[in-house]
């Protein structure tokens, strides 16, 4: 009898436990009409909290962000700092792995792949500097679609990741689209070398193209760096560049990015495809033209789906139980696979067209809290 008791006490002190190290979230409201709690992204980034346990709120912050009627928004230059012992109050942002920032754009309001406009309904953000600048420790974003545009002179990225603490971080980006231009160097650019620890998947970027200041897809200068299932197009001086730490790249698709140096540069990996030889791994597919993967690569219809017969079609390996980086959707929240094997690239293609025909489906439910990666 004594033992049954321990047994059952022991049992419920863990259940405990695991209520424990999941907090509740904090959820809160980005958008441009009435009724939210924060205008746009840098009036929410201001409030600056300690999310972590002990000494702060003890909760993940979960934002989720509305177009209330704007296909697109010309939003300020974000910023999310992290400043321990210094720094301005109303920009320091503390976390830890149990207490994250979890940006996400809910489902209804998601891009479709496809940069949004009136054909292809979606949320996206608009800004003639650099969009967001992520320097805390632990975030998670999922869906957004940035531009960095033309409207400035200087160059700069659309997303810069920088001033993590060594060791102690993780961010997590997908299912995103970033968009660059004339004025736009790299569309995501990671620069923390023996300190960040990126996560990136499902992911387009496209369109890198500054004259001047090498227009790159992907810069990483990390700790580690896992790219999964991410699609680079149309950055001329390189598509991927590992030029510090550890990367590995897995189903990734990188064309026309090599005018300069080449699609892919100093990443570990298997089952990727290049439109030159850079392609690493033994499965790898190699010299392809965007004619060879993609639905349509006019500039005023640019649609980066997979076509009919694509090369990319049941050419990548499963990742649903990888042990760095485990999933099982596309960028628009198709499942994976549709056909005998994934797809290579942001796009599983579905057996009802081109484009994504399948439904979306609702793949994280954010107030869930213990789903939320």
């Amino acid at each position: 009898m004594m033992r049954k008791i321990t047994i059952i006490i022991a049992l419920l002190f863990g259940f405990c436990s695991l209520a424990i190290a999941a907090p509740p979230d904090t959820v809160q409201t980005v958008g441009t009409g009435a009724g939210r709690m924060y205008a746009d992204w840098r009036q929410w980034a201001m409030q600056g909290l300690d999310l972590r346990p002990g000494t702060g709120l003890g909760k993940r912050m979960v934002v989720q962000f509305y177009n209330d009627g704007d296909t697109m928004v010309s939003w300020p230059a974000c910023s999310l700092a992290r400043s321990v012992g210094g720094g301005n109050p109303s920009y320091t942002w503390l976390t830890d792995d149990s207490c994250r920032v979890f940006w996400t754009i809910p489902d209804s309001e998601r891009h479709d792949g496809v940069w949004p406009n009136m054909e292809h309904p979606g949320f996206a953000v608009r800004s003639d500097t650099r969009p967001l600048a992520i320097e805390i420790d632990y975030m998670t974003m999922e869906g957004f679609a940035i531009w960095k545009d033309e409207l400035g002179t200087s160059y700069s990225q659309c997303i810069f990741v920088s001033n993590q603490t060594a060791g102690a971080n993780d961010i997590r980006i997908s299912d995103c689209i970033l968009r660059g231009s004339d004025s736009c160097s790299i569309c995501l650019y990671a620069n923390g070398y023996n300190a960040i620890n990126l996560y990136l998947w499902n992911t387009i970027l496209y369109g890198a193209n500054h004259p001047t200041h090498d227009g790159k897809g992907i810069r990483l200068d990390v700790n580690k760096a896992w790219v999964f299932n991410c699609t680079v197009f149309d950055c001329p001086y390189v598509g991927m560049s590992c030029s510090a730490g550890s990367c590995w790249a897995k189903n990734d698709v990188v064309i026309d990015c090599h005018e300069s140096t080449q699609d892919m540069a100093f990443f570990e990996g298997d089952y990727n495809c290049t439109s030159d030889n850079s392609a690493p791994g033994s499965n790898s597919i190699k010299n392809k033209t965007a004619y060879d993967v993609f639905a349509d690569t006019t500039q005023a219809t640019l649609d980066l789906h997979l076509k009919t017969n694509s090369v990319c079609i049941d050419s990548g390996t499963d990742l649903s139980a990888d042990s760095d980086l485990p999933f099982n959707t596309d960028v628009e929240g198709d499942t994976r696979p549709q056909g005998d094997a994934w797809d290579m690239g942001a796009d599983e293609w579905v057996t009802a067209g081109e484009g994504g025909a399948v439904p979306r489906v609702d793949k994280v439910k954010v107030l869930g809290g213990t789903n939320i990666r």
